[in-house]
C-alpha cells in the first residue's frame, strides 16, 4: 500500500525526501507550496521513490560500492576515501527521479490532483534555488529538459486516459526497474490499491 506518515523538518532549503518508511518535507518546500496540488506533487513524488523501494536499492549499490572500495585498499594499496560506494549509490539517481516522476504524476491524478501542477511546480522550484543560494544543477532533485519533456509526456498520457475513461494505470517501463516494470505489476494488481 500507500500508507506512508509525512514529517516536517526544519529546513532552509525547499526539499523532500523518503527513507521507504516515510516522507520527510522541510519547512522551506512547505512554505513555498501554495495550493495543495503543489504540496501533492511533492508528497506522491517521494511516495513513488518509496514504492519503487529506491531508497533500499540506493544502500544496496553503495554496499557494492564499499566492497570495491575496501578491495582497491587492500588489493590495490589505494584509498578511494569512499568514492566508488557513493558513485555506485548515485549511479541511478537521474532514473530513481524519472521514475517518481512519473509514477508521481499518476499517483496525484488517482487521488484528484491535477498532474500538471507537477510540471509547473517543478519549474517555480527551480527557479527558486538560486535565489537562496542552491545551484539547481547540483540540488538533490535535478531540472533539466529530459526530466521537463518526461512529465509533460506523463502529464498528457495521463490526460488522455482520464479523457478517455480509461483506468489510470501507469504504462512507461521504468529504466530503472531492476526485474520488471510498473505495467506488468499493474497486470497483476492495481499498484495503488491497498
Amino acid at each position: 500500500g500507500c500508507n506512508y506518515r509525512i514529517v516536517v523538518v526544519e529546513g532552509r532549503v525547499p526539499d523532500a525526501y523518503a527513507d521507504g518508511r516515510a516522507i520527510f518535507v522541510t519547512t522551506a518546500m512547505t512554505r513555498l507550496t501554495v495550493s495543495d496540488d503543489q504540496l501533492a506533487t511533492v508528497v506522491a513524488h517521494q511516495m513513488a521513490h518509496n514504492v519503487e523501494s529506491h531508497s533500499t536499492r540506493r544502500k544496496g549499490y553503495a554496499i557494492g560500492g564499499m566492497v570495491l572500495d575496501m578491495a582497491a585498499i587492500m588489493l590495490l594499496g589505494i584509498n578511494t576515501g569512499g568514492s566508488l560506494s557513493e558513485a555506485t549509490a548515485n549511479a541511478l539517481a537521474d532514473d530513481f527521479e524519472s521514475e517518481a516522476d512519473y509514477l508521481g504524476s499518476y499517483m496525484m491524478a488517482r487521488a484528484g490532483y491535477d498532474p500538471e501542477t507537477a510540471l509547473k511546480f517543478w519549474q517555480i522550484l527551480a527557479m527558486t534555488l538560486p535565489d537562496i543560494g542552491v545551484d539547481p544543477e547540483t540540488y538533490a532533485h535535478p531540472f533539466n529538459a529530459e526530466r521537463l519533456n518526461a512529465l509533460k509526456k506523463a502529464e498528457r498520457e495521463i490526460r488522455e486516459k482520464q479523457e478517455a475513461g480509461s483506468p489510470l494505470i501507469p504504462e512507461q517501463k521504468p529504466r530503472a526497474s531492476a526485474s520488471e516494470s510498473i505495467n506488468e505489476r499493474a497486470q497483476e494488481r492495481d499498484p495503488f490499491a491497498e
